[in-house]
């Protein structure tokens, strides 16, 4: 026989009692083993010691009324299921105590025995079945967590790699390159972009699953995502011979309210399927949006001529591992891209859709419902009275870039070959402004006529030159020489325009040179990374710019560091050993609101992408979030937006104006404790380093204080080495602080 239910009546009527008493003997013959209190007060007595399968429970009691009993059970027994007894034929009560924690609501007298058991071995069940519920979503949730802790270590341990293999990638293809080992670099160059890809899709497949992913809702140009997504796959198709092109009718001035990272996700999986499955012809990705007044959807095309998609393998292609055959041929692939692509799609409220023609090419669309932000421009009448002379090879890139230049005013006429732009050239012109765009890949050579053209008298202009990604340097020496521009395919219709009709500030004017990357002030950087290979890499990247470097390879140095040192930035490694990033950075903080320091920026470096991670980065006082790997750009970027800050904080009023003669005078007391460490007079330093910390922030130099409590420290300890570090570390501070006073 079973084991009989032990049940617990709560109940201070002693005829209730009774009848529960005769119920339960009248049902099957020992089912139940029955246990009776009057009060709350005896049932926490009874409960700790004995446990019950069921406790059935009376609302009116002499310790508890009315719900009140309920809440006050439930916190001796938590876990054991109550059915309500009572008087009160009450269906708002009922409601009441079920939403309260109660498994069953009983009227007395509405019920017999049978009916009785059948409601308390029904709680019973209830519970059971909830309880076992819960535990198994409990199980899952932790298999999940475990599989998203699992999935971010390891985009961490594969991301720590991978930023060195890409990043010295980079400074390799940068350099001079025989020919095959160019093409070695390219190749796993190229393996690496494929394994950040997989990497990328895992993880936001990842995020999407365990609920995690947020949207992001920022103003920012779609066009830029799409000439980004296209230029990441144009050295592929240039070596497979194919076009790749960006046909928008969304001018750059344009900006719609969304998420560009998911946005620019989704492209680089839908660009990169077309340009692996498209052999000959080209890539097109076609920028649309609903016509009218209030446009509510942006469009966007991928168009490939590429084998396409056979009938049998439309169906699932959205599924995830599902790999339709394209053609006569199967390419590999994992099957996560498109499914990615679906998922993404649907959560910004969009949708996508298809269509294929075996041995024709695709076209894939992808509609948003984006707002989109109109921002002023004078771009679209910047080449107005020029007369553009275009040659390009490749049908589809000449009818798209002569509509963008059409769009900013100029006056386009389309060249098939070097002869018919020689022709053109030689007509009279009314226009203002004649220039001449040529593909290097012209038969004949683009280049040579450029050099024929050159000093040409109906030239009036600029020469352009378009250039593959692989071009030849002597292609770059030529095109100088005759003064003409090189621009690299795909050609940017902005970057274009400003070299057809340049603005009065130059690109060295504007602080940027070397394609657009900023250029750096001279700061002093602390690089707090574990890594060897980062570091390295890290240091490569900035090899060239006028900044100083100082290393600390775990959380314990740079916090020590950070804390003795005058840093202009900080890049903070968030994964290192005796101390994280996290806590490094907590730690610097609560240093500087100490002393009443302007904080210094700290640029967190983290191998994982998760947008959980960069949230917690912000949250424990970082200013902004870099995911690995990390582009030279990137980081440069980073680096001259945060890197040139204000050494001072706002004095007191009536020193302000003394903070000049401030500095001189802590230059001549600089070159007083230089000379006093020369004889080991560490009194006399002491005095000295006192005089700093105590005057330093009332002038608006928070630092000088900081350093000399801490040279006044090394002085008493007699550490020569310190202070010669310290004194160091303050004569690059002053350096700084008169340059800047001054500027």
């Amino acid at each position: 026989m079973e084991n009989p239910l032990r049940v617990l009546h709560i109940d201070d009527d002693s005829v209730d009692q009774l009848t529960l008493r005769r119920f339960l003997r009248e049902s099957t013959r020992g089912r139940f083993e029955l246990s009776q209190t009057s009060s709350i007060a005896e049932a926490k007595s009874v409960l700790g010691t004995t446990s019950f399968d069921l406790i059935a429970l009376d609302l009116s009691l002499p310790d508890a009324h009315g719900l009140e009993s309920i809440e006050s059970v439930l916190r001796i027994a938590p876990h054991t299921p109550i059915v309500v007894m009572t008087g009160h034929d009450d269906e708002r009560l009922a409601l009441s105590t079920i939403h309260h924690g109660a498994e069953d609501y009983l009227v007395k007298g509405s019920f017999g025995p049978q009916s009785l058991e059948a409601c308390l071995l029904h709680a019973v069940e209830r519970h059971r079945f909830r309880a076992q519920l819960e535990e198994a979503v409990a199980r899952a949730e932790e298999a999940s967590q475990a599989k998203s802790r699992f999935v971010a270590s390891m985009s961490h341990e594969i991301r720590t790699p991978l930023n060195a293999i890409l990043g010295m990638a980079d400074l390799l293809a940068a350099g001079q390159l025989e020919p095959d080992q160019r093409q070695y670099v390219d190749i796993f160059r190229s393996s690496g972009r494929s394994l950040l890809f997989l990497l990328n899709n895992v993880l936001e497949l990842s995020a999407i699953e365990s609920g995690t992913a947020v949207l992001a809702s920022v103003p920012f140009s779609p066009v830029d995502i799409a000439r980004d997504s296209i230029e990441t796959f144009a050295f592929l198709a240039h070596k497979k011979r194919i076009v790749i092109a960006l046909d928008s009718e969304v001018r750059e001035h344009l900006r719609v309210v969304g998420d560009p990272d998911r946005l620019r996700q989704i492209l680089i999986n839908l660009v990169g399927n077309a340009v692996k499955f498209t052999d000959e012809g080209e890539v097109v990705v076609r920028i649309r949006r609903e016509a009218g007044e209030m446009p509510k959807r942006l469009w966007i095309e991928v168009e490939d001529t590429g084998s396409g998609i056979p009938e049998e393998g439309r169906a699932r292609i959205f599924e995830r591992f599902v790999r339709a055959p394209h053609g006569p041929r199967q390419k590999q692939g994992t099957g996560l891209g498109l499914a990615l692509c679906s998922e993404l799609v649907k959560r910004m409220d969009g949708e996508i859709e298809f269509e294929s023609t075996v041995d024709v090419g695709s076209v894939f669309r992808v509609g948003l419902p984006l707002p989109i932000e109109v921002i002023a421009s004078e771009s679209d009448t910047k080449l107005a009275g020029h007369r553009v002379l275009l040659a390009q090879q490749a049908t589809v890139e000449r009818t798209i870039l002569a509509a963008q230049l059409e769009a900013m005013g100029a006056t386009v006429e389309s060249c098939r070959e070097a002869a018919e732009l020689v022709r053109r050239l030689d007509e009279r012109s009314s226009h203002s402004c004649v220039s001449v765009i040529a593909d290097c890949r012209l038969e004949g050579g683009g280049i040579e006529l450029a050099e024929s053209i050159s000093d040409h008298p109906g030239l009036t202009g600029r020469i352009v030159i378009s250039l593959p990604m692989d071009h030849r340097r002597s292609d770059l020496e030529r095109c100088r020489n005759i003064g003409a521009a090189a621009m690299l395919r795909p050609i940017r219709i902005l970057d274009l325009c400003s070299t057809l009709a340049p603005s009065p500030a130059s690109e060295i004017e504007q602080g940027r040179v070397d394609g657009g990357s900023p250029v750096l002030p001279k700061i002093r950087i602390l690089l707090a990374e574990d890594s060897p290979e980062n570091r390295v890499l890290i240091e490569a990247y900035l090899a060239k710019e006028a900044c100083e470097i100082v290393v600390a390879e775990d959380g314990v140095q740079a916090v020590e560091i950070a804390c003795s040192t005058l840093l202009d930035v900080i890049l903070m490694d968030m994964d290192m050993p005796r101390k994280t990033g996290l806590e490094a950075t907590s730690e610097i903080r609560a240093f500087e609101r100490l002393y009443e320091l302007r904080p210094t920026p700290i640029v967190a470096l983290t191998a994982y992408s998760f947008a959980e991670q960069a949230a917690e980065c912000l949250g424990a006082g970082c200013d902004l979030h870099l995911s690995k790997p990390i582009a030279k750009p990137d980081l440069v970027s980073a680096l001259a937006r945060y890197g040139r800050r204000d050494l001072r904080i706002a004095p007191d009023h009536e020193l302000a104006e003394l903070a000049g003669g401030y500095l001189d005078q802590r230059r001549c007391n600089l070159e007083s404790i230089e000379q006093a460490l020369a004889h080991d007079r560490f009194d006399q330093i002491r005095v000295l380093a006192h005089n700093m910390k105590g005057t330093g922030r009332g002038y608006g130099f928070p630092n000088v204080t900081v350093v000399g409590g801490l040279l006044e420290k090394a002085a008493i300890d007699r550490d020569a080495a310190e202070v010669q570090r310290l004194a160091i570390d303050l004569r690059a501070f002053l350096e700084r602080a008169y340059t800047r006073t001054d500027s």
